[in-house]
């Protein structure tokens, strides 16, 4: 399996372009699949992985305190690795298709308080044009409830 995982990471790499730092989040994860495979099956071959060795990789993850975005990152790069060797006919079907991807937990915004608030709207000295354009921008900002990230 190994092989096939770094033929893979090549396909990702130099084919794909995909950056570094993707490819080896790629590498990381189905590392981890071929160790848990070996470990816990016995089963070094991909064409020998069935649906419930990725059910039971997947359950490991949730059970060893993996948060839910991990999980699902490491899901969908089996999703492809299991796709690209359909691809090159050493799978007739992926095992990795019907998992229901992990619900994500929405985090809610952070917001000024406020003193904090008004501490931010006397920050421009008011004494330049460029003061006056800044607190214009800032009471715009702060009137419309933006929030940071737009």
């Amino acid at each position: 399996m190994k092989e096939e995982i770094e033929k893979f990471i090549h396909f990702l790499r130099e084919e794909k372009g995909l950056s570094p730092h993707t490819v080896k989040g790629y590498r990381n994860d189905l590392g981890q699949f071929a160790d848990f495979s070996q470990e816990f099956a016995n089963i070094a071959r991909v064409e020998d992985i069935g649906r419930g060795l990725v059910r039971d990789f997947l359950g490991s993850l949730l059970r060893y305190g993996y948060d839910r975005s991990s999980v699902a990152r490491k899901l969908s790069a089996l999703r492809s690795f299991f796709k690209y060797l359909v691809k090159k006919g050493l799978l007739k079907a992926s095992p990795a298709v019907r998992f229901p991807t992990p619900k994500l937990g929405k985090k809610l915004p952070s917001f000024l308080d406020e003193s904090q608030a008004k501490a931010l709207m006397e920050l421009p000295p008011l004494k330049t044009d460029l003061d006056y354009r800044d607190r214009a921008i800032l009471e715009l900002l702060y009137g419309t409830g933006i929030r940071a990230s737009e």
